[in-house]
Parts: structure tokens; C-alpha cells; sequence
């Protein structure tokens, strides 16, 4: 598994004049399994759905929602290796909603909420693979 850990599209000045697009090229073929991160919330929601978009592998966010209470990105991702099937769940800092720009919502004590909602992923998978953004 190769993740992209996040905190990708901000930082350098192409990346910023190009609002990360001048990235996705170079991560399209780097073969990641699937981004986890969290400092990529500079911009608005809707522009990195757009970025999500454009990736060849799934963006991820078990705690991060749009203002209408849904979901900003996918919870979790299938990966299969050497015949084991992995489930990858990925949670952001929940300080998100005090460091960013962009107001997201992000729940505090996630992690047990997370393992009670999402423990049918033990039964269905050969591991369970939890990323957690301090």
C-alpha cells in the first residue's frame, strides 16, 4: 500500500497559482492506493471534490462533512493484496474546524464512533487499516 499522506495541494507556488491542479498529473503516476490527509482543506469543498475528481486513486475522510451533514469524501477504501482484502479507513485531526480557512465539520471523539459504525469491516475484510491525522 502507498498512501499520499495529505497536505498536498498547498505549500509551493505552482501548486497555490494552479489551486493544485498543476499536481495532478505527477500524483496520477505515482500509484497511490489512496489519499489520507488533512491540510488540503485551504480550499473551498467543492474545489477538492473537483481535484478528487482528477485523481486516479480515492480521496478519503471518515469525519469530514459538507454543510448539509453529509460526507465530504468517500469513508473508506477496498484494497486487495497478495489475495488479502484490506479495508483502509481514514480520520482527519479533529482540530480541522479551528486551523482551516474553510469551516468543516469534523466530530471529536471519532475514533470509537468510528470502530462501532464501520466494525462490520472486520467481519467482511482480512484486515482493517484505520489512518488517524494528528
Amino acid at each position: 500500500m502507498f498512501f499520499d499522506g495529505g497536505d498536498t495541494f498547498h505549500g509551493t507556488l505552482p501548486v497555490v497559482i494552479s489551486r493544485g491542479e498543476a499536481l495532478i498529473p505527477i500524483l496520477s503516476e505515482l500509484g497511490f492506493s489512496a489519499m489520507v490527509g488533512h491540510w488540503d482543506f485551504t480550499y473551498k469543498p467543492e474545489h477538492l471534490l473537483a481535484l478528487d475528481k482528477l485523481l486516479n486513486y480515492p480521496v478519503l475522510s471518515v469525519n469530514a462533512y459538507k454543510d448539509d451533514g453529509t460526507l465530504l469524501r468517500k469513508p473508506y477504501s477496498f484494497i486487495e493484496i497478495g489475495g488479502q482484502k484490506i479495508a483502509v479507513i481514514d480520520i482527519y485531526a479533529n482540530i480541522i474546524d479551528k486551523t482551516m480557512p474553510v469551516k468543516l465539520f469534523c466530530k471529536k471523539g471519532y475514533v470509537a464512533f468510528v470502530m462501532i459504525k464501520y466494525k462490520y469491516l472486520m467481519n467482511t475484510k482480512d484486515k482493517l487499516l484505520i489512518y488517524k491525522m494528528i
